[in-house]
C-alpha cells in the first residue's frame, strides 16, 4: 500500500493526534465487512498515540472515504490527490467524524 501523510492534528489528549492520509489500495474483498471494495485512492483520518518511537492505533477508531477509482497505481495521481486533499469536499467531515467517534477535541492553536 502506498501512503502519503497529509497532516497530524493535535488533540487535547497528550500524545494523541488525528493523522490524515491519502493512499492507494488494490481493492478486493474486505475481510472485516465482507464487501467488495474498489481499486483506487482513499483518504483516511485515524487517531494515533505517539510515545517516542512507539505509535499506537486502536482498531476501528478511524474513518475513510473513497476518492478516486483507477485501474492501476500512479505515483503522480497519488501526489496530486494528496496535494489537493485539504480542499476535498469531505475533508472536514472526515476529521469531525473521527473526533466525534472517539470523544476527542482538537487542541486550540494560540493566535
Amino acid at each position: 500500500m502506498k501512503i502519503v501523510e497529509i497532516e497530524r492534528l493535535d488533540t487535547t489528549e497528550p500524545k494523541k493526534k488525528i493523522v490524515i492520509e491519502v493512499y492507494y489500495s488494490k481493492g478486493g474483498v474486505n475481510m472485516w465487512a465482507g464487501t467488495q471494495e474498489p481499486r483506487g485512492y482513499w483518504m483516511s483520518a485515524t487517531p494515533k498515540e505517539f510515545d517516542g518511537v512507539i505509535t499506537t492505533t486502536t482498531a476501528f477508531s478511524g474513518k475513510r472515504i473513497f476518492i478516486k477509482e483507477v485501474k492501476k497505481f500512479s505515483p503522480k495521481v497519488l501526489e496530486e490527490l494528496a496535494a489537493g486533499a485539504k480542499k476535498h469536499e469531505k475533508y472536514q467531515y472526515l476529521i469531525e467524524s473521527v473526533l466525534g467517534m472517539n470523544a476527542l477535541k482538537l487542541k486550540e492553536v494560540p493566535a
